[in-house]
């Protein structure tokens, strides 16, 4: 197995979501901390597993999880390129059970988030997000916005 492109991912704890204010970006609600996923590829450059990394507390990289996380399973080599190609990164809300990659639109030049329902499903979370806007690509504060409505029915003792 050969290592991948490394990917950034993200969290944001469930406390950010339900007391988001309407108004503020993903970049001021994500946690500043984050860990990087090394996909492993097969000589087909098909994603096998993966690799997590972790600063430590020298701000030395620590292996810390063997085995792809819940959010990249799903993803395949062709969300990869993506990914690379775009400088995305994965966000997770672990509380919500939900993930999506966060990038800058090439055209507008605006931050985008991309749910990827479907054909690039980061996670099948149980919420119905189709409903609010078309073709699942949201900018920040509308994509907040619908966490926080969903966060309302969860327990406040979830983890994230």
């Amino acid at each position: 197995l050969n290592p991948g492109f490394q990917c950034k991912k993200y969290f944001i704890d469930l406390n950010k979501i339900t007391s988001y204010n309407g108004v503020d970006s993903l970049s001021k609600i994500v946690n500043s901390n984050y860990v990087i996923e090394i996909p492993l590829l097969d000589s087909t450059s098909k994603i096998i597993t993966s690799i997590e990394f972790r600063r430590d507390f020298k701000s030395r990289w620590k292996a810390i999880g063997f085995g792809s996380s819940r959010a990249f399973r799903p993803i395949n080599t062709e969300l990869l390129t993506f990914i690379k190609d775009h400088n995305a990164n994965i966000i997770e809300v672990p509380a919500l059970n939900f993930g999506f990659i966060s990038f800058r639109d090439s055209t507008t030049g605006l931050p985008s988030n991309k749910l990827i329902p479907g054909y690039w499903p980061l996670y099948d979370s149980g919420f119905d997000l189709k409903d609010s806007v078309v073709n699942s690509l949201y900018q920040d504060v509308q994509l907040l916005k619908i966490l926080k409505q969903q966060s309302q029915t969860v327990n406040s003792n979830s983890p994230g």
